[in-house]
C-alpha cells in the first residue's frame, strides 16, 4: 500500500517538474473580478486604492476559505465595478497577514480609502458581506 502511494506522488511531481510542498507556488484559480494579491502588491491594490475594497484572507489548505470561494466569487460579479474584491494567501503572503493581525482564516477585510473598516472572521454568509460592503459604499 505505501508503496502504491509513493509511486503515485513520484509521478505527480514528475508530471509536475518539482516535488509537491507545504509552500508551493502553485494556486487556487481566481475567479474573473478577484484579484489575487501577494505581499508586493497589497499596499499598492488596497492601502492607497481609494475607494472600497474587500480582502479574503485565505489559505488552500483550508476547507473555510474553500466553502468561502464561490461566495467572494459572486461578491465580486456583483459589485464590480463599485468594490475591488481581492484575496490573500496568507501562506505564502504572511508579513500581510501579520501585518493585518490575521490570527484565523477566512478572515475578510473591507478596506475604504485604504484604511480597514470592517472585518469578518470564520464562514460569513453573502448577505452580511454585501451589507459590509454596501456600508462602506455610503
Amino acid at each position: 500500500m505505501l508503496a502504491a502511494l509513493a509511486a503515485l506522488f513520484l509521478s505527480s511531481c514528475e508530471e509536475s517538474g518539482k516535488p509537491e510542498t507545504h509552500n508551493q507556488e502553485r494556486r487556487q484559480p481566481m475567479a474573473g473580478n478577484v484579484i489575487e494579491l501577494t505581499d508586493a502588491t497589497f499596499e499598492k491594490e488596497i492601502e492607497q486604492a481609494k475607494g472600497v475594497c474587500l480582502v479574503d484572507f485565505w489559505a488552500e489548505w483550508c476547507a473555510p476559505c474553500r466553502m468561502m470561494a464561490s461566495t467572494v466569487a459572486a461578491i465580486a460579479a456583483d459589485y464590480a465595478p463599485k468594490a475591488k474584491i481581492c484575496k490573500l494567501d496568507t501562506d505564502a503572503h504572511r508579513d500581510t497577514a501579520a501585518k493585518f493581525g490575521i490570527t484565523a482564516i477566512p478572515t475578510l477585510i473591507i478596506f475604504k480609502d485604504g484604511e480597514p473598516v470592517k472585518r469578518f472572521v470564520g464562514v460569513t454568509s453573502k448577505e452580511d458581506l454585501k451589507a459590509g460592503l454596501d456600508a462602506a459604499l455610503k
